[in-house]
């Protein structure tokens, strides 16, 4: 298997808000689609890639799958931007270990929990 992940979706309600977190916390583009009459957003990302995806009545999980989404930046520098755009810390910057890297995890609008890692090489 090449890579683990080929593509994934985030359910959010409102696509134009989301579109608005994910580009200021992640200085990320989109590409415009839609389907079987739901609009999607997809990530201007190389290789593996995935969408945010509209659902009518959507409400995120407290716990469930949890996707770490390429930073452009620190985690700090990438938190420092998550809260003035409508998300929420959940856990900020801990040491997995001294070896390893940091992980943080953080909220959008939706409530949707993303993770942030930044590891130890430069």
């Amino acid at each position: 298997m090449k890579h683990a992940i080929n593509w994934f979706e985030i359910p959010v309600s409102d696509i134009n808000r989301s579109k608005v977190f994910y580009s200021t916390v992640f200085k990320c583009g989109f590409r415009d689609m839609e389907i079987d009459g739901n609009p999607m957003a997809m990530f201007d990302a190389e290789d593996v890639s995935g969408s945010l995806w509209q659902e009518s009545n959507f409400k995120a999980p407290m716990h469930g799958t949890r996707i770490y989404i390429t930073m452009p930046d620190s985690i700090d520098a990438t938190l420092s931007r998550v809260t003035g755009a409508g998300g929420e810390i959940i856990r900020g910057k801990s040491e997995i270990t001294a070896e390893i890297g940091w992980t943080a995890v953080i909220a959008d609008p939706d409530g949707n929990r993303i993770g942030l890692y930044e590891d130890v090489s430069p």
